[in-house]
Protein backbone atom coordinates (compact mmCIF):
# COMPACT_ATOMS: atom_id res chain seq x y z
CA UNK A 1 0.00 0.00 0.00
CA UNK A 2 1.07 3.44 -1.11
CA UNK A 3 3.03 5.52 1.79
CA UNK A 4 -0.09 6.23 4.20
CA UNK A 5 -1.09 9.57 4.70
CA UNK A 6 -2.91 11.52 7.50
CA UNK A 7 -6.94 11.04 6.72
CA UNK A 8 -10.72 11.13 7.52
CA UNK A 9 -13.04 8.53 5.74
CA UNK A 10 -16.57 8.58 5.86
CA UNK A 11 -18.93 5.43 5.17
CA UNK A 12 -22.41 6.24 4.27
CA UNK A 13 -24.39 2.77 4.15
CA UNK A 14 -26.20 1.83 1.28
CA UNK A 15 -26.35 5.57 -0.94
CA UNK A 16 -26.56 4.59 -4.13
CA UNK A 17 -25.49 7.07 -6.80
CA UNK A 18 -28.39 6.84 -9.14
CA UNK A 19 -30.15 8.54 -6.05
CA UNK A 20 -27.11 11.21 -5.45
CA UNK A 21 -27.67 11.81 -9.60
CA UNK A 22 -31.40 12.21 -8.88
CA UNK A 23 -31.42 14.54 -6.56
CA UNK A 24 -28.91 16.70 -7.51
CA UNK A 25 -30.34 16.81 -10.90
CA UNK A 26 -33.55 18.37 -9.60
CA UNK A 27 -32.58 20.10 -6.22
CA UNK A 28 -28.84 21.27 -6.65
CA UNK A 29 -29.08 23.86 -4.13
CA UNK A 30 -30.09 21.81 -1.37
CA UNK A 31 -26.65 19.65 -1.42
CA UNK A 32 -24.08 22.62 -1.95
CA UNK A 33 -21.33 19.65 -0.65
CA UNK A 34 -22.09 17.24 -3.08
CA UNK A 35 -23.12 19.24 -5.78
CA UNK A 36 -19.63 20.45 -5.50
CA UNK A 37 -17.88 17.51 -5.75
CA UNK A 38 -19.74 17.10 -8.77
CA UNK A 39 -18.87 20.14 -10.52
CA UNK A 40 -15.21 19.24 -10.09
CA UNK A 41 -15.39 15.82 -10.72
CA UNK A 42 -14.91 14.60 -7.15
CA UNK A 43 -17.64 11.88 -7.39
CA UNK A 44 -16.99 8.44 -8.95
CA UNK A 45 -19.51 4.93 -8.87
CA UNK A 46 -18.12 2.45 -6.57
CA UNK A 47 -18.92 -1.20 -8.17
CA UNK A 48 -20.18 -3.25 -5.63
CA UNK A 49 -18.39 -6.54 -4.23
CA UNK A 50 -19.48 -10.21 -5.92
CA UNK A 51 -21.17 -12.34 -5.50
CA UNK A 52 -22.77 -10.35 -2.71
CA UNK A 53 -23.16 -7.25 -1.62
CA UNK A 54 -24.84 -7.27 1.75
CA UNK A 55 -23.27 -5.03 4.44
CA UNK A 56 -20.06 -7.07 5.92
CA UNK A 57 -19.30 -8.77 2.78
CA UNK A 58 -19.12 -4.54 1.30
CA UNK A 59 -17.56 -3.06 4.35
CA UNK A 60 -14.65 -6.15 5.04
CA UNK A 61 -13.82 -5.42 0.96
CA UNK A 62 -13.61 -1.72 1.72
CA UNK A 63 -11.73 -2.06 4.55
CA UNK A 64 -8.98 -4.82 3.53
CA UNK A 65 -8.57 -4.42 0.16
CA UNK A 66 -9.36 -7.97 -0.09
CA UNK A 67 -12.59 -9.45 -2.05
CA UNK A 68 -15.16 -12.04 -0.44
CA UNK A 69 -12.83 -14.51 -1.43
CA UNK A 70 -10.10 -13.66 0.40
CA UNK A 71 -11.94 -12.22 3.35
CA UNK A 72 -15.15 -15.26 2.87
CA UNK A 73 -17.99 -12.97 3.88
CA UNK A 74 -20.40 -13.85 1.07
CA UNK A 75 -23.61 -12.13 2.86
CA UNK A 76 -25.00 -10.84 6.00
CA UNK A 77 -25.62 -14.34 7.38
CA UNK A 78 -23.38 -17.23 6.18
CA UNK A 79 -23.44 -20.79 5.85
CA UNK A 80 -21.50 -22.78 8.74
CA UNK A 81 -19.45 -24.81 8.32
CA UNK A 82 -20.74 -26.86 11.38
CA UNK A 83 -23.64 -28.40 9.27
CA UNK A 84 -25.68 -27.92 6.13
CA UNK A 85 -28.44 -25.88 6.96
CA UNK A 86 -26.52 -23.62 9.42
CA UNK A 87 -25.91 -20.19 9.10
CA UNK A 88 -23.97 -17.67 11.22
CA UNK A 89 -24.34 -13.36 11.42
CA UNK A 90 -21.27 -12.14 9.29
CA UNK A 91 -20.23 -9.84 11.82
CA UNK A 92 -20.11 -12.43 14.78
CA UNK A 93 -18.35 -14.87 12.24
CA UNK A 94 -15.78 -12.87 10.68
CA UNK A 95 -12.15 -14.84 11.49
CA UNK A 96 -10.02 -13.80 9.09
CA UNK A 97 -5.96 -12.86 9.84
CA UNK A 98 -6.53 -10.34 6.10
CA UNK A 99 -5.13 -7.25 7.44
CA UNK A 100 -7.21 -4.27 7.56
CA UNK A 101 -6.45 -0.54 6.49
CA UNK A 102 -5.78 0.28 9.88
CA UNK A 103 -3.98 -2.31 10.78
CA UNK A 104 -1.51 -0.87 8.01
CA UNK A 105 -1.36 2.37 10.01
CA UNK A 106 -0.62 0.86 13.39
CA UNK A 107 1.94 -1.00 11.25
CA UNK A 108 3.42 2.50 10.05
CA UNK A 109 3.48 3.34 13.80
CA UNK A 110 0.78 6.14 12.98
CA UNK A 111 -2.69 6.00 15.14
CA UNK A 112 -6.50 5.43 13.92
CA UNK A 113 -9.85 6.18 15.51
CA UNK A 114 -12.27 4.07 14.45
CA UNK A 115 -16.08 5.22 14.83
CA UNK A 116 -18.16 2.58 14.86
CA UNK A 117 -16.23 -0.23 13.17
CA UNK A 118 -16.58 -3.84 12.77
CA UNK A 119 -13.70 -6.50 12.31
CA UNK A 120 -11.37 -4.43 14.45
CA UNK A 121 -8.95 -6.65 16.70
CA UNK A 122 -8.31 -3.35 19.52
CA UNK A 123 -5.83 -5.75 21.41
CA UNK A 124 -3.50 -6.47 18.18
CA UNK A 125 -3.31 -1.93 17.47
CA UNK A 126 -2.08 -1.62 21.28
CA UNK A 127 -1.11 2.33 21.51
CA UNK A 128 -1.67 3.23 18.16
CA UNK A 129 -5.72 2.89 18.63
CA UNK A 130 -6.84 6.27 19.90
CA UNK A 131 -10.63 5.26 19.83
CA UNK A 132 -12.84 2.56 18.97
CA UNK A 133 -16.65 1.85 19.39
CA UNK A 134 -18.60 -0.59 18.09
CA UNK A 135 -22.63 -1.44 18.59
CA UNK A 136 -23.58 -4.21 16.62
CA UNK A 137 -24.23 -6.21 19.78
CA UNK A 138 -26.95 -7.65 21.59
CA UNK A 139 -29.11 -4.69 22.41
CA UNK A 140 -29.33 -3.98 26.23
CA UNK A 141 -32.85 -2.80 25.65
CA UNK A 142 -34.98 -4.81 23.15
CA UNK A 143 -37.53 -2.94 21.55
CA UNK A 144 -40.84 -2.96 22.68
CA UNK A 145 -44.39 -1.13 22.38
CA UNK A 146 -47.36 -0.08 24.96
CA UNK A 147 -50.62 0.19 23.47
CA UNK A 148 -52.71 3.04 25.32
CA UNK A 149 -55.55 2.81 23.22
CA UNK A 150 -57.76 2.09 26.49
CA UNK A 151 -56.62 6.03 27.65
CA UNK A 152 -54.59 6.86 30.78
CA UNK A 153 -53.41 4.48 33.44
CA UNK A 154 -51.13 2.33 34.28
CA UNK A 155 -49.22 0.34 32.18
CA UNK A 156 -46.77 -2.77 32.60
CA UNK A 157 -43.72 -4.05 30.81
CA UNK A 158 -43.05 -7.21 32.60
CA UNK A 159 -39.85 -8.23 30.57
CA UNK A 160 -37.96 -5.53 31.78
CA UNK A 161 -39.67 -4.85 35.20
CA UNK A 162 -41.28 -1.18 34.27
CA UNK A 163 -44.36 0.71 35.45
CA UNK A 164 -45.37 2.98 32.48
CA UNK A 165 -48.23 5.70 33.76
CA UNK A 166 -49.79 7.93 30.96
CA UNK A 167 -51.86 10.77 31.05
CA UNK A 168 -53.42 12.72 28.67
CA UNK A 169 -51.52 16.11 27.85
CA UNK A 170 -52.96 19.29 27.76
CA UNK A 171 -51.61 20.84 24.46
CA UNK A 172 -51.87 17.08 22.68
CA UNK A 173 -50.30 13.88 22.53
CA UNK A 174 -49.96 11.87 26.01
CA UNK A 175 -47.38 12.49 29.33
CA UNK A 176 -45.98 9.46 30.09
CA UNK A 177 -44.04 8.27 33.36
CA UNK A 178 -41.56 5.54 33.54
CA UNK A 179 -40.58 4.04 36.77
CA UNK A 180 -37.93 0.93 36.53
CA UNK A 181 -36.22 -1.59 38.56
CA UNK A 182 -34.82 -0.41 41.86
CA UNK A 183 -32.46 2.11 42.12
CA UNK A 184 -33.05 3.72 38.49
CA UNK A 185 -33.99 7.05 38.20
CA UNK A 186 -37.57 7.71 37.31
CA UNK A 187 -38.49 9.57 34.16
CA UNK A 188 -41.38 11.55 32.91
CA UNK A 189 -41.54 13.01 29.19
CA UNK A 190 -44.18 14.45 26.62
CA UNK A 191 -44.56 12.58 23.74
CA UNK A 192 -46.33 14.54 20.41
CA UNK A 193 -47.94 12.63 17.82
CA UNK A 194 -45.37 11.09 15.38
CA UNK A 195 -42.43 12.97 16.90
CA UNK A 196 -39.47 10.87 18.86
CA UNK A 197 -38.27 12.15 22.33
CA UNK A 198 -35.35 10.37 24.47
CA UNK A 199 -35.97 8.14 26.89
CA UNK A 200 -33.48 5.89 29.57
CA UNK A 201 -35.18 2.83 30.79
CA UNK A 202 -31.80 1.37 31.51
CA UNK A 203 -28.55 3.50 32.75
CA UNK A 204 -26.04 4.05 30.03
CA UNK A 205 -28.63 2.91 27.25
CA UNK A 206 -30.71 5.84 26.38
CA UNK A 207 -33.05 5.43 23.61
CA UNK A 208 -36.03 7.03 21.50
CA UNK A 209 -39.63 6.86 22.15
CA UNK A 210 -42.83 8.07 19.77
CA UNK A 211 -46.20 8.09 20.32
CA UNK A 212 -48.37 7.06 17.39
CA UNK A 213 -51.72 6.98 16.37
CA UNK A 214 -53.36 5.09 13.80
CA UNK A 215 -56.44 3.24 12.83
CA UNK A 216 -55.53 0.16 15.54
CA UNK A 217 -55.26 2.31 18.36
CA UNK A 218 -52.99 4.91 19.78
CA UNK A 219 -49.17 3.04 20.63
CA UNK A 220 -45.76 4.22 22.34
CA UNK A 221 -42.98 2.20 20.68
CA UNK A 222 -39.51 2.57 22.02
CA UNK A 223 -36.64 1.46 19.93
CA UNK A 224 -34.12 -1.08 21.20
CA UNK A 225 -30.91 0.35 22.44
CA UNK A 226 -27.12 -0.64 22.93
CA UNK A 227 -24.20 -0.09 25.26
CA UNK A 228 -20.56 -1.10 24.93
CA UNK A 229 -17.53 0.28 26.26
CA UNK A 230 -15.38 2.23 24.24
CA UNK A 231 -11.51 0.94 23.99
CA UNK A 232 -8.42 2.81 22.97
CA UNK A 233 -5.95 5.77 24.51
CA UNK A 234 -8.91 8.43 24.56
CA UNK A 235 -12.25 6.44 25.08
CA UNK A 236 -14.09 9.60 26.11
CA UNK A 237 -14.70 10.31 22.16
CA UNK A 238 -16.97 7.59 22.02
CA UNK A 239 -18.83 7.79 25.55
CA UNK A 240 -22.36 7.90 26.79
CA UNK A 241 -23.31 10.61 25.16
CA UNK A 242 -23.29 9.33 22.11
CA UNK A 243 -26.33 6.58 22.37
CA UNK A 244 -26.40 3.77 19.57
CA UNK A 245 -30.39 3.34 19.46
CA UNK A 246 -31.51 0.98 16.60
CA UNK A 247 -33.89 -2.08 16.76
CA UNK A 248 -37.41 -1.97 15.95
CA UNK A 249 -37.42 1.03 13.45
CA UNK A 250 -38.36 -1.12 10.10
CA UNK A 251 -40.28 -3.73 11.83
CA UNK A 252 -42.45 -1.33 13.40
CA UNK A 253 -42.75 0.51 10.48
CA UNK A 254 -43.56 -2.52 8.18
CA UNK A 255 -46.20 -4.31 11.05
CA UNK A 256 -47.87 -1.00 10.31
CA UNK A 257 -47.16 0.63 14.14
CA UNK A 258 -46.42 4.01 13.11
CA UNK A 259 -49.72 4.17 10.58
CA UNK A 260 -50.39 2.23 7.09
CA UNK A 261 -47.60 2.20 4.64
CA UNK A 262 -47.67 3.71 1.73
CA UNK A 263 -47.72 0.20 -0.37
CA UNK A 264 -51.07 -0.74 1.98
CA UNK A 265 -52.72 3.16 1.21
CA UNK A 266 -51.33 5.00 3.97
CA UNK A 267 -51.00 8.58 3.41
CA UNK A 268 -47.46 9.07 4.19
CA UNK A 269 -47.35 9.83 7.86
CA UNK A 270 -45.60 6.05 8.89
CA UNK A 271 -43.07 6.89 6.54
CA UNK A 272 -42.48 10.84 8.27
CA UNK A 273 -42.10 8.72 11.40
CA UNK A 274 -39.52 6.27 10.07
CA UNK A 275 -37.37 9.33 8.36
CA UNK A 276 -37.85 11.42 12.14
CA UNK A 277 -36.29 8.21 13.26
CA UNK A 278 -33.47 7.49 11.58
CA UNK A 279 -32.97 10.90 11.44
CA UNK A 280 -32.81 11.17 15.39
CA UNK A 281 -30.57 7.84 14.67
CA UNK A 282 -27.92 9.40 12.29
CA UNK A 283 -27.10 12.27 14.84
CA UNK A 284 -25.02 10.19 16.95
CA UNK A 285 -23.21 8.67 13.98
CA UNK A 286 -22.14 12.32 12.67
CA UNK A 287 -21.57 13.56 15.91
CA UNK A 288 -19.32 10.86 16.95
CA UNK A 289 -17.71 11.41 13.71
CA UNK A 290 -17.03 14.98 14.17
CA UNK A 291 -15.97 14.89 17.47
CA UNK A 292 -12.88 12.44 16.14
CA UNK A 293 -11.79 13.89 13.69
CA UNK A 294 -11.55 17.76 15.64
CA UNK A 295 -9.77 16.04 18.27
CA UNK A 296 -7.05 15.39 16.31
CA UNK A 297 -5.54 12.75 18.10
CA UNK A 298 -5.22 10.16 15.23
CA UNK A 299 -3.70 10.07 12.09
CA UNK A 300 -6.59 7.80 10.50
CA UNK A 301 -10.00 8.43 11.23
CA UNK A 302 -12.71 5.95 9.82
CA UNK A 303 -16.32 6.70 10.80
CA UNK A 304 -19.43 4.58 9.64
CA UNK A 305 -22.98 6.37 9.28
CA UNK A 306 -25.32 3.09 8.78
CA UNK A 307 -28.82 4.92 9.58
CA UNK A 308 -30.19 5.98 6.28
CA UNK A 309 -29.62 2.53 4.79
CA UNK A 310 -32.74 1.69 7.14
CA UNK A 311 -34.81 4.51 5.34
CA UNK A 312 -34.00 3.74 1.76
CA UNK A 313 -34.81 -0.11 2.12
CA UNK A 314 -38.48 1.11 3.11
CA UNK A 315 -39.54 4.17 0.40
CA UNK A 316 -36.23 4.54 -2.19
CA UNK A 317 -38.03 1.69 -4.62
CA UNK A 318 -41.33 4.42 -4.60
CA UNK A 319 -40.07 7.08 -6.81
CA UNK A 320 -38.82 4.38 -9.43
CA UNK A 321 -42.15 4.45 -12.30
CA UNK A 322 -41.32 0.62 -12.88
CA UNK A 323 -41.83 0.14 -9.44
CA UNK A 324 -45.01 -1.99 -8.48
CA UNK A 325 -45.03 -0.22 -5.51
CA UNK A 326 -45.02 3.45 -7.08
CA UNK A 327 -47.87 5.31 -7.75
CA UNK A 328 -47.35 9.35 -8.46
CA UNK A 329 -48.49 10.12 -5.36
CA UNK A 330 -46.06 7.83 -3.66
CA UNK A 331 -43.28 8.77 -5.59
CA UNK A 332 -43.74 12.75 -4.89
CA UNK A 333 -44.01 11.80 -1.01
CA UNK A 334 -40.63 9.71 -1.01
CA UNK A 335 -38.86 11.97 -3.40
CA UNK A 336 -39.68 14.59 -0.49
CA UNK A 337 -38.05 12.39 1.95
CA UNK A 338 -35.08 10.97 0.59
CA UNK A 339 -34.63 14.56 -0.23
CA UNK A 340 -34.28 15.22 3.41
CA UNK A 341 -32.16 12.33 3.63
CA UNK A 342 -29.26 12.98 1.41
CA UNK A 343 -29.92 17.08 2.65
CA UNK A 344 -28.72 15.62 5.67
CA UNK A 345 -25.80 13.17 4.13
CA UNK A 346 -24.65 16.33 2.33
CA UNK A 347 -24.68 18.69 6.04
CA UNK A 348 -23.22 15.80 7.84
CA UNK A 349 -20.16 15.77 5.35
CA UNK A 350 -19.98 19.22 5.62
CA UNK A 351 -19.37 19.08 9.24
CA UNK A 352 -17.03 16.42 9.37
CA UNK A 353 -15.02 18.66 6.54
CA UNK A 354 -14.93 21.73 9.08
CA UNK A 355 -14.18 19.66 11.89
CA UNK A 356 -10.97 18.19 9.90
CA UNK A 357 -9.36 21.86 9.63
CA UNK A 358 -7.59 21.01 6.22
CA UNK A 359 -6.71 17.77 6.79
CA UNK A 360 -8.01 15.90 4.04
CA UNK A 361 -11.55 13.84 4.26
CA UNK A 362 -13.23 11.34 1.89
CA UNK A 363 -16.02 9.41 1.43
CA UNK A 364 -18.22 6.59 0.08
CA UNK A 365 -20.90 4.34 0.20
CA UNK A 366 -20.37 0.22 1.14
CA UNK A 367 -22.47 -0.21 -2.03
CA UNK A 368 -25.94 1.04 -3.53
CA UNK A 369 -29.69 -0.09 -3.43
CA UNK A 370 -31.66 -1.56 -6.21
CA UNK A 371 -35.68 -0.98 -6.29
CA UNK A 372 -37.15 -4.43 -5.86
CA UNK A 373 -41.06 -5.39 -5.63
CA UNK A 374 -40.95 -8.87 -6.02
CA UNK A 375 -39.32 -12.06 -4.42
CA UNK A 376 -38.59 -14.94 -5.98
CA UNK A 377 -38.28 -18.37 -3.88
CA UNK A 378 -36.11 -20.74 -5.54
CA UNK A 379 -36.72 -23.32 -2.56
CA UNK A 380 -40.88 -23.84 -3.59
CA UNK A 381 -39.64 -24.20 -6.82
CA UNK A 382 -37.30 -26.82 -6.18
CA UNK A 383 -39.03 -28.27 -4.06
CA UNK A 384 -42.23 -29.08 -6.29
CA UNK A 385 -39.77 -30.31 -9.46
CA UNK A 386 -38.50 -33.23 -6.77
CA UNK A 387 -35.13 -31.47 -6.22
CA UNK A 388 -35.55 -30.65 -2.49
CA UNK A 389 -36.97 -32.59 0.05
CA UNK A 390 -38.11 -31.54 3.76
CA UNK A 391 -38.35 -33.14 6.62
CA UNK A 392 -40.23 -31.75 9.83
CA UNK A 393 -40.65 -28.61 7.31
CA UNK A 394 -36.86 -28.40 7.11
CA UNK A 395 -35.11 -28.85 4.17
CA UNK A 396 -33.66 -32.85 4.47
CA UNK A 397 -30.44 -32.35 3.04
CA UNK A 398 -29.52 -35.60 3.07
CA UNK A 399 -32.83 -36.55 0.42
CA UNK A 400 -32.10 -33.09 -1.40
CA UNK A 401 -30.07 -32.86 -4.69
CA UNK A 402 -30.30 -28.79 -4.45
CA UNK A 403 -31.51 -25.86 -2.12
CA UNK A 404 -31.15 -22.02 -2.06
CA UNK A 405 -29.44 -21.72 1.17
CA UNK A 406 -31.06 -20.23 4.29
CA UNK A 407 -28.19 -17.90 4.69
CA UNK A 408 -29.71 -16.12 1.59
CA UNK A 409 -26.62 -14.92 0.08
CA UNK A 410 -27.94 -16.26 -3.66
CA UNK A 411 -25.85 -19.47 -3.27
CA UNK A 412 -27.74 -22.24 -4.65
CA UNK A 413 -26.16 -25.61 -3.31
CA UNK A 414 -25.72 -28.66 -5.03
CA UNK A 415 -25.26 -32.38 -3.30
CA UNK A 416 -21.86 -33.65 -4.55
CA UNK A 417 -22.87 -37.49 -5.42
CA UNK A 418 -26.36 -35.96 -6.94
CA UNK A 419 -27.15 -37.90 -10.26
CA UNK A 420 -29.75 -36.53 -12.73
CA UNK A 421 -30.20 -33.51 -14.12
CA UNK A 422 -27.01 -31.12 -14.10
CA UNK A 423 -26.43 -27.62 -11.88
CA UNK A 424 -26.55 -25.53 -15.00
CA UNK A 425 -29.84 -27.50 -16.44
CA UNK A 426 -31.82 -26.91 -12.71
CA UNK A 427 -30.40 -23.35 -12.73
CA UNK A 428 -31.77 -22.69 -16.26
CA UNK A 429 -35.22 -24.75 -15.86
CA UNK A 430 -35.40 -22.19 -12.64
CA UNK A 431 -34.39 -19.02 -14.15
CA UNK A 432 -36.69 -19.49 -17.14
CA UNK A 433 -39.87 -20.19 -14.86
CA UNK A 434 -39.23 -16.90 -12.52
CA UNK A 435 -39.27 -14.77 -16.34
CA UNK A 436 -42.28 -16.60 -17.53
CA UNK A 437 -44.07 -16.05 -13.89
CA UNK A 438 -42.74 -12.17 -13.65
CA UNK A 439 -42.19 -11.52 -16.91
CA UNK A 440 -38.48 -9.93 -16.32
CA UNK A 441 -35.76 -12.16 -16.77
CA UNK A 442 -33.07 -13.44 -14.27
CA UNK A 443 -30.17 -15.43 -14.26
CA UNK A 444 -26.98 -17.43 -12.57
CA UNK A 445 -23.36 -17.50 -12.54
CA UNK A 446 -20.71 -19.34 -11.15
CA UNK A 447 -17.78 -18.18 -9.27
CA UNK A 448 -14.75 -19.36 -7.31
CA UNK A 449 -15.85 -17.35 -4.36
CA UNK A 450 -16.40 -20.88 -1.76
CA UNK A 451 -18.64 -19.97 1.08
CA UNK A 452 -18.68 -21.93 4.42
CA UNK A 453 -20.39 -24.85 3.38
CA UNK A 454 -20.92 -28.87 4.92
CA UNK A 455 -18.87 -31.01 2.37
CA UNK A 456 -21.56 -32.90 1.07
CA UNK A 457 -22.53 -30.22 -1.04
CA UNK A 458 -19.50 -29.10 -2.85
CA UNK A 459 -21.08 -27.75 -5.86
CA UNK A 460 -22.98 -24.20 -5.79
CA UNK A 461 -24.03 -21.54 -8.14
CA UNK A 462 -25.09 -17.87 -7.31
CA UNK A 463 -28.68 -16.65 -8.32
CA UNK A 464 -28.57 -13.07 -10.10
CA UNK A 465 -32.60 -11.58 -9.53
CA UNK A 466 -33.43 -9.49 -12.46
CA UNK A 467 -34.54 -5.98 -12.40
CA UNK A 468 -37.39 -5.46 -9.34
CA UNK A 469 -36.45 -8.91 -7.58
CA UNK A 470 -34.92 -10.12 -4.87
CA UNK A 471 -34.57 -13.65 -3.02
CA UNK A 472 -35.65 -15.55 -0.34
CA UNK A 473 -35.38 -18.72 1.13
CA UNK A 474 -39.34 -19.66 1.60
CA UNK A 475 -40.44 -22.92 1.51
CA UNK A 476 -43.87 -22.91 1.21
CA UNK A 477 -46.54 -20.59 -0.38
CA UNK A 478 -45.88 -18.84 -4.06
CA UNK A 479 -43.12 -18.79 -5.87
CA UNK A 480 -43.04 -15.54 -6.63
CA UNK A 481 -44.22 -12.61 -3.88
CA UNK A 482 -44.81 -9.31 -3.53
CA UNK A 483 -41.89 -7.72 -1.05
CA UNK A 484 -42.64 -5.71 1.71
CA UNK A 485 -39.06 -3.65 1.16
CA UNK A 486 -39.23 -1.06 -2.15
CA UNK A 487 -35.63 -1.45 -2.92
CA UNK A 488 -32.51 -4.21 -1.76
CA UNK A 489 -29.28 -5.12 -2.15
CA UNK A 490 -29.17 -8.56 -1.05
CA UNK A 491 -26.79 -10.00 -3.75
CA UNK A 492 -25.17 -9.44 -6.82
CA UNK A 493 -26.21 -8.32 -10.14
CA UNK A 494 -24.81 -6.20 -13.24
CA UNK A 495 -27.41 -3.48 -12.22
CA UNK A 496 -25.98 -0.06 -12.20
CA UNK A 497 -28.53 0.72 -9.62
CA UNK A 498 -26.74 -1.38 -6.69
CA UNK A 499 -23.33 0.76 -7.43
CA UNK A 500 -22.46 3.17 -4.81
CA UNK A 501 -20.37 6.50 -4.24
CA UNK A 502 -17.02 7.21 -3.65
CA UNK A 503 -15.73 10.89 -3.26
CA UNK A 504 -12.76 13.36 -2.12
CA UNK A 505 -14.68 15.38 -0.39
CA UNK A 506 -11.89 18.33 0.59
CA UNK A 507 -9.03 18.59 -1.85
CA UNK A 508 -8.65 17.42 -5.86
CA UNK A 509 -7.97 14.30 -6.80
CA UNK A 510 -7.74 12.31 -9.73
CA UNK A 511 -10.42 9.81 -9.04
CA UNK A 512 -11.34 6.72 -11.67
CA UNK A 513 -14.72 6.99 -13.51
CA UNK A 514 -15.66 3.57 -11.30
CA UNK A 515 -13.56 2.07 -8.38
CA UNK A 516 -14.38 -1.35 -7.27
CA UNK A 517 -15.48 -1.65 -3.64
CA UNK A 518 -11.91 -3.99 -2.55
CA UNK A 519 -10.14 -1.03 -4.15
CA UNK A 520 -11.27 1.87 -2.94
CA UNK A 521 -8.93 1.74 0.10
CA UNK A 522 -6.24 1.67 -2.23
CA UNK A 523 -7.42 4.51 -4.39
CA UNK A 524 -8.17 7.01 -1.61
CA UNK A 525 -4.73 6.27 0.32
CA UNK A 526 -2.70 7.06 -2.78
CA UNK A 527 -4.35 9.83 -4.33
CA UNK A 528 -4.92 12.02 -0.41
CA UNK A 529 -0.72 11.15 -0.05
CA UNK A 530 -0.29 12.22 -3.61
CA UNK A 531 -2.25 15.33 -3.26
CA UNK A 532 -0.46 15.89 0.01
CA UNK A 533 3.31 15.88 -1.36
Amino acid sequence: MTKLPQMCWIVVDGLPKWLVDRQLSKNPTKFPTLARLMRTDQIARLLPVSPNCQTPPSLCSLFSGAGPGTHGLTGFDVPDANGPLATSNAFAAFQSDVPMIWDHYAKAGLSVSLCHIPFVDAHSLGEALVSHSYGFVPPTVAPFSIDISDGEGAHRVADLGLQVMTQRHPDGGVWIDVSGPSGSAPQKLHLKSGEWAPITIVSGAPTLACLCETDDGVQVHVLGSYSFTPTGQAPDQVGERFPFVAGGLAKVFRSGGFGRPLIDGGDGRAERVLFRGVSELSKRFWAEAVVAVAAQKADFILAYQPAYDLLFHEILGLVDPENAHSTPARALLADALLCDALAEIDCGLAAVVSAAGGRPCVMCSDHGMKPVDTILCPNVLLKDWGYLTTRAGQIDPDQSVAYFHPAETGAVWFAKTAKGDAPEAILDRLTQAFAEYTGRPCGWFATDVRPNAHDHFAQHRFFAPGVGQTLKAYLDGPAVRPSRKTADHATFTEDASLHGVVAALNHRATLPKCVAAQDVAQVFTREVHDVAH
